[in-house]
């Protein structure tokens, strides 16, 4: 029984650890300013469009009817 869950978890769960990682570090060398409007709303549409993709595998999953 091979579930397409886990690799789902797999890929997000890896990818978010490394963004929330490269994220943390590019804030504290001061690369990204979340006091500037224009880093901030880069950093919204990045977090955005990952939670879009991770939507999108979902529901392709779920509509296979795995």
């Amino acid at each position: 029984m091979n579930s397409p869950w886990l690799p789902f978890i797999y890929q997000y769960g890896i990818f978010t650890i490394f963004f929330a990682v490269t994220t943390l570090i590019a804030i504290k060398k001061d690369v990204i300013s979340l006091s500037h409007p224009t880093d901030r709303r880069i950093v919204i549409e990045i977090i955005a469009g990952f939670l879009f993709f991770i939507i999108l595998h979902a529901s392709m999953i779920l509509l296979a009817g795995v």
